[in-house]
């Protein structure tokens, strides 16, 4: 498994099944409000070969269905499909992406998120999905928690 590593904006990169070990997996588990269900791999698959997928980001006040979902991570797939195939390399790739927004615990201060991914499921999602072994993350919180 590579190493995890700070890279010099600060953001780390981080084994997605590491990630997978300490947060919920979009195609296991309900990750977005309004949505009763997982998403699964066979919606997106589906809308990537039929070409509907969603541009526009997330909208955090707004529910969503699970098939805008769906198409949000197929959008997320194709533009990473896009870069790699024209010889972008996964850094640059997973840097135009964003980091995903992994908040920790404080415990000295009695914070517990319920949800330890605060943003980028969408993109996680995408990852998993196109097998990249690697997330960027930034991290916030008790940053000791992820050892434990």
């Amino acid at each position: 498994m590579p190493s995890s590593h700070v890279l010099p904006s600060g953001v780390c990169r981080v084994p997605t099944a590491l990630l997978l070990e300490r947060i919920r997996n979009p195609f296991e588990c309900p990750v977005w409000d309004g949505c009763e269900g997982p998403l699964q791999r066979e919606q997106v698959v589906a809308c990537l070969a039929s070409g509907n997928l969603e541009s526009a980001p997330h909208d955090a006040l707004s529910h969503y269905p699970l098939e805008w979902h769906a198409q949000r991570v197929a959008y997320i797939a194709k533009q990473i499909k896009v870069a790699l195939g024209k010889g972008h390399s996964l850094n640059d790739v997973l840097g135009q992406l964003g980091p995903l927004d992994l908040e920790l615990p404080i415990p000295g201060l009695n914070y517990y998120p319920t949800n330890t991914l605060a943003d980028g499921y969408h993109r996680l999602a995408a990852l998993i999905l196109l097998e990249i072994a690697e997330a960027q993350v930034s991290l916030s919180g008790d940053v000791f928690q992820m050892l434990l």
